[in-house]
This record gives C-alpha cells, structure tokens and sequence, in this order.
C-alpha cells in the first residue's frame, strides 16, 4: 500500500475592500504650507537663484537645508526658486547653492538654519501648522499686494 500526499487546496484570496485616503489634518495642513510657500519663493525670486551650465525645466521651491528637517521646512531664508534641473544637481553639487546663500544672507543666518537643521525629532503640531500657514497666506498677500501698487505708478507714495 502506497500513501499519497496530497497538498492542501490554497485559500482562496479575498479582495480587501478599497478604502479612500484619509488624510490627517496635520498632513493637510503641512500640504496647504507647502502650496503656500511654494507660491511666495516663485514669485519672490522670479526664477532660478543658481543658474548654471545645465539651467532648465520648471520651477520648483528647492531647500537648501533638507525638507525633512521640520525647523527649517518652513523658513522662508531655507526655501528659494529653483528651475529642475538645478535642484537636483544641488543634492550632488551643493557649491552654487552654498554659494547663494552666503551672498543673500551671509554666514550668520547659514549658521543658525545648519543650527535649526540639526534637531533630531521635532513634529509641528496641528495649532503651529495653522499659524504657519496663516503667516504663509498674509506673506503671499503682502506680496501680491505690493506688486500690484508697483505696477501702477503714483497709487503709492
């Protein structure tokens, strides 16, 4: 008599059911900052602050210390215009962008954003968020605002 294995029938897969994205308020708020920010470097600068050799593509808000480094996330001094193509070549080759920086705000803001930066944990809470980015929308305003008086010369004395 010869015994048989016989393999156990695999369990039929179930289908998860699809749930939408639900987003926390924190990272909704860091989003709308983000979107904030972005506007104001853009229209702050008006176009690539290290132009060079390979300068091109869109403009993004490029850190000059890392994103990730929640102290300076959001500090305008941090957050500069940068075509594409210079953004990603300041990961590798940070000399122009270091370069900038010292000629914009000399090496006492370097030194105190490398300062910031070097926090190990740091999380904004939901309320710092929403004051950040209440700060964030009346520095785009202001912007606005004063670009629209210097172009219509005489409103403004």
């Amino acid at each position: 008599m010869t015994s048989k294995l016989v393999a156990k029938p695999k369990p039929s897969k179930t289908k998860k059911k699809q749930r939408g994205k639900h987003h926390s308020e924190r990272s909704l708020l860091d989003a709308e900052c983000m979107e904030y920010l972005k506007h104001i470097v853009r229209f702050r600068d008006g176009g690539c602050v290290t132009p060079g050799p390979s300068c091109g593509g869109y403009l993004t808000a490029s850190h000059w210390q890392k994103r990730g480094k929640q102290q300076t996330r959001f500090d305008l001094r941090n957050v500069n215009c940068q075509c594409a193509n210079c953004n990603g070549r300041h990961n590798d080759w940070q000399s122009y962008y270091d370069a900038y920086m010292l000629r914009k705000y000399g090496g006492e803001v370097c030194l105190e954003l490398a300062d910031k930066a070097s926090y190990k944990s740091w999380k904004w809470s939901i309320i710092e968020l929403r004051e950040i980015r209440d700060n964030l929308k009346s520095e785009l305003e202001r912007l606005l605002e004063r670009s629209l008086y210097a172009e219509k010369p005489g409103r403004f004395a």
